[in-house]
């Protein structure tokens, strides 16, 4: 059998693109778009843009000054444009994260499991602090955002994906 996904089989007098009947290419085509679905969401079918929507929100609720009643500092529009950057690097497989508003003026994405967290702080102007445990595990620090989330932050986000 040719394993070639673009070679055409012949059945009935039919041209099917992936398998030996028209019944098998929906199926196939089934499956494909299944898997770009699953692919699609950022974490337990919540898709990116309704997590940026939720981003947004949180933002319109604490860019004013005293926005928590405690004199909290304002989110910056800087913050809520880096906070977005930050979902469309995720990977696809992560849990839902948490987001806050600081009284520091930073936009927290944050995650939480049994015995481990990890929270990034995005304050705008490109800085990021990040925090997080894994049982016994602790690691945090501070990066530029620039064109991709460092590979140590990266590797602790790991521990946050699903399956």
């Amino acid at each position: 059998m040719n394993t070639d996904l673009n070679h055409n089989y012949m059945s009935d007098q039919r041209t099917c693109r992936y398998g030996y009947s028209k019944e098998a290419d929906s199926i196939f085509i089934l499956i494909m778009d299944t898997n770009r679905f699953l692919e699609e969401p950022i974490s337990r079918k919540m898709p990116k843009d309704k997590l940026k929507e939720e981003i947004k929100q949180v933002y319109y609720t604490s860019n004013d000054f005293d926005w928590d009643g405690d004199e909290g500092l304002a989110v910056t529009f800087e913050a809520l444009d880096e906070a977005e950057k930050i979902v469309d690097m995720l990977p696809y497989n992560m849990i839902k994260p948490e987001i806050v508003a600081e009284a520091d003026g930073s936009l927290a994405i944050e995650w939480y499991e049994t015995d481990k967290m990890f929270s990034l702080n995005v304050y705008g102007k490109e800085f990021v602090i990040f925090t997080g445990k894994i049982g016994e595990k602790y690691s945090s620090g501070n990066f530029r955002l620039l064109e991709d989330i460092p590979e140590n932050v990266s590797n602790f986000l790991y521990n946050f994906r699903i399956g």
